[in-house]
């Protein structure tokens, strides 16, 4: 075990070996997506101010979409 004392945040040391997640506007919102290096994106997050926007299935966390 090694114990590393740095001012450093853990992932300048140790970079993640995922891509951070995309912004992109999917049916008119914003989402953070991931993509699926098939030419589909999995939506992360959703980035809105009302509250409806949520309730709606096509925005949920894990919705696979395409980009046509």
């Amino acid at each position: 075990m090694m114990v590393l004392y740095t001012i450093m945040h853990h992932d300048d040391i140790y970079p993640s070996k995922t891509t951070p997640p995309e912004l992109k506007s999917y049916a008119g919102k914003q989402c953070y997506v991931m993509n699926n290096n098939d030419g589909s994106y999995e939506i992360v997050q959703l980035l809105s101010t009302n509250p409806q926007d949520f309730l709606e299935g096509k925005f949920q966390p894990g919705t696979i979409i395409k980009y046509e």
